[in-house]
């Protein structure tokens, strides 16, 4: 009889761990689902960056002109005095970043590019009778079109440069100019 009721007990006991288990999974799997975790979620994580339109096929465009900044506003300046100047006929381009971040580091040139999808962007900087040209590739950043690039400090000397990134593709064009100082 002993042996019997031992048998029961322990039936019981297992009964009860894998109803306990059982509860905790469904607890679990209930909280996943109320915080969208994949695979709960209809949405599945992507390796692919984001299209232009995205998933609910908003058609995004260019700031209207009353939206965008003048060519006296400052975006990220790291001069104490700027000098920008936007010529375009149907690019148009938005120096971001245009300098050092510290004494002897690279320079940093960094743009926002709207009127065009692909390319490429020159880059010179001329100081005296010196002229260096650099490229870099128009890319996708996520929100808007731009290219980026880092001059390094080997390439150019300290003093006063004039720095001109433009963009020729066909018939369209765009170009912008800005005094930058080496240290």
């Amino acid at each position: 009889m002993k042996k019997d009721r031992k048998k029961k007990l322990l039936s019981r006991k297992i009964i009860l761990v894998i109803a306990l288990i059982s509860l905790a999974a469904l607890a679990l799997v209930y909280v996943l689902k109320i915080n969208d975790y994949y695979p709960f979620s209809k949405k599945q994580p992507s390796s692919q960056p984001a299209s232009a339109t995205g998933v609910n096929k908003v058609k995004y465009t260019s700031a209207a002109p009353n939206e965008q900044l003048s060519p006296s506003q400052k975006t990220q300046d790291t001069n104490t005095t700027p000098s920008a100047t936007t010529t375009s006929n149907v690019i148009s381009i938005i120096l971001n970043a245009a300098g050092q971040d510290a004494k002897g580091g690279p320079v940093s040139v960094a743009a926002k590019i709207s009127g065009v999808t692909s390319g490429t962007c020159v880059i010179s900087l001329s100081r005296d009778a010196v002229l260096k040209n650099y490229s870099a590739n128009i890319i996708w950043e996520g929100s808007f079109y731009g290219c980026v690039y880092s001059i390094p400090f080997a390439d150019i000397s300290a003093g006063t440069w004039i720095l001109n990134l433009s963009i020729n593709q066909g018939s369209s064009s765009g170009s912008v100019s800005k005094s930058i100082m080496v240290l």
